[in-house]
């Protein structure tokens, strides 16, 4: 079977004016997560080797073997939605003045 564009399904949002820099170390990025360690479809908010959590603060990001409930619990969201209001109540948000993210094609 031949692909197409059209197949593919985002899973790594970002804010469009950082698409142009895309080496970027301040790059704020939003991934659609899957995991057999929860239910469902999550999303992570990511900065370096950090992750947002629902406080708005950042933490480091164990490997997935040390990640635990309480980890899944703080840093993934249920929504896109609520993944970019965690961001916008966090001190980066200022930074980039943006609330959206776009999906990288």
């Amino acid at each position: 079977m031949n692909h197409t564009v059209q197949d593919l399904t985002g899973t790594v949002f970002m804010f469009p004016d950082q698409f142009a820099d895309f080496h970027n170390p301040n790059r704020i990025e939003f991934h659609r997560m899957n995991s057999p360690f929860y239910a469902g479809e999550k999303w992570a908010v990511h900065l370096y080797g950090n992750c947002l959590n629902h406080d708005a603060e950042w933490e480091w990001e164990p490997m997935p073997s040390s990640r635990d409930d309480e980890f899944y619990a703080r840093c993934r969201f249920d929504t896109l939605d609520k993944a970019v209001d965690a961001y916008n109540r966090s001190a980066n948000a200022e930074s980039t003045g943006m609330d959206s993210p776009c999906p990288i094609k």
